[in-house]
């Protein structure tokens, strides 16, 4: 069959079916050597060239008419966007900041809160432990609050995400015990800053530490949770008895102001006995 090579061109030396089927058996059971083995490679088997796998484009977070590459950057953008509104017990008082808002708050990930954004009639903001927080202000006056933060990220939260908000808002009144001890002696830990926003901050152990080697327990974990005010806190019983305790015993809590809090990243997975 190689004698078949010799004075053919390469158009024809292909046309011919029987040397293609021949050549293709041989490299196929490893027969063929050298400068042969690398013509049929190149011009009887035409393997498909490699294709580099193309990146997923960046998800991208629309509101307020713009368009952000990550979640933080949206969050970051509506905590701005509610400090520039500031506190406002009607908000509908001032119609170009309601709009804008109430269009922000139709992008929550839940049917039913994009249902009652749409059938309020006023929206409330205010400031409680340095957050800002919305109500929904209904026909009859009632309120529902409802998280902007989740219009920002536009998703539920996970099972673990979930029961992670119930065990820090449960320890909330620590919290807040540490901010009246210490408001009279605020000084960021880090950059040593006695001026703007500070934050408490879980510092050796961060809370994601406290709350993995919590987790670590052989205790039965809670499903539900109990509404308080604006947060989910977690229901009487064992584990909201024994995590409070813990807390208490394991957290160390200092102050940042907003700029170090923002930076200063815990670790992610990272477990820590304590």
């Amino acid at each position: 069959m190689c004698g078949r090579l010799k004075g053919q061109t390469l158009e024809t030396l292909l046309a011919d079916k029987g040397w293609c089927k021949w050549a293709t058996d041989e490299y196929n059971k490893g027969e063929l050597k050298g400068d042969l083995k690398s013509f049929v490679h190149k011009y009887v088997l035409k393997p498909e060239p490699k294709v580099k796998p193309t990146k997923e484009p960046a998800k991208q977070y629309n509101l307020d008419g713009r368009s952000f590459t990550s979640q933080k950057k949206a969050h970051e953008h509506l905590r701005l966007l509610l400090q520039e509104i500031g506190e406002h017990e009607s908000l509908k008082q001032d119609k170009g900041k309601f709009k804008r808002l109430h269009d922000i708050l139709q992008l929550h990930p839940s049917e039913e809160k994009r249902a009652l954004v749409c059938s309020c009639v006023d929206l409330e903001v205010y400031v409680k432990d340095d957050v800002y927080h919305i109500n929904l202000v209904m026909k009859d006056g009632t309120k529902d609050p409802i998280s902007w933060s989740k219009c920002a990220t536009q998703k539920e939260d996970t099972e673990m995400e979930e029961l992670t908000q119930a065990m820090r808002h449960t320890v909330n009144d620590q919290i807040q015990a540490f901010r009246l001890v210490n408001q009279h002696c605020k000084v960021c830990a880090l950059c040593k800053t006695q001026t703007g926003e500070f934050h408490v901050d879980h510092h050796t152990p961060f809370f994601v530490e406290l709350k993995e080697a919590f987790l670590e327990r052989d205790i039965e974990r809670p499903t539900t949770y109990v509404k308080e005010g604006y947060n989910t806190v977690l229901p009487p019983g064992q584990f909201k008895d024994e995590w409070v305790e813990y807390h208490r015993a394991n957290a160390k809590l200092r102050w940042l102001c907003r700029g170090c809090n923002l930076t200063n990243k815990p670790p992610s997975s990272k477990k820590r006995r304590i």
